[in-house]
């Protein structure tokens, strides 16, 4: 399964709903954050975060503050924007895997086994890691875990 399978709504409850949302290119997605920064990094983190608190309100301010520069809000939503053309130039290297070892770290609360699963399609040496009670934000929630995670990895 691809990303633009998931459901935006399942028997789960909400599905990863951001991505069709920052994908629209009408300027609904900018003119809802613009303005709306802090609420919107606050509220988005907690969202997918397990670790609750994990992303400090600082850290919330932080990354909102970007959000406000000129073009980080822009840059940021291009970048999801360009995944459908991303796919399709993509695509030839699945017949051309990658040799070198690969890391894919997902976590339970967001993506799970879908990295490594998802890496596997581009690279034949992938060690598939899944990060548990962790949300999107692992590093935040979980720093020493990761940081052993990728030390065990490249040493």
């Amino acid at each position: 399964p691809g990303i633009y399978t998931f459901p935006a709504l399942s028997a789960d409850g909400p599905g990863p709903w951001h991505f069709g949302f920052f994908l629209l290119d009408n300027g609904f997605a900018e003119n809802v954050i613009a303005g709306n920064e802090e609420v919107w990094v606050d509220r988005f983190i907690d969202d997918i975060e397990v670790v609750k608190g994990a992303v400090t309100p600082r850290d919330i301010a932080v990354y909102a503050e970007y959000l406000r520069q000129p073009g980080h809000l822009r840059a940021t939503l291009e970048w999801f924007r360009s995944w459908p053309t991303d796919m399709v130039d993509n695509a030839p290297y699945k017949d051309a895997k990658l040799a070198m070892p690969v890391l894919a770290i997902g976590a339970d609360g967001s993506m799970g086994d879908f990295v490594a699963t998802n890496a596997r399609q581009y690279a034949a040496d992938v060690t598939g890691v899944v990060v548990e009670n962790s949300g999107h934000w692992i590093y935040e929630e979980h720093p020493e875990k990761l940081t052993q995670i990728l030390l065990d990895f490249l040493t």
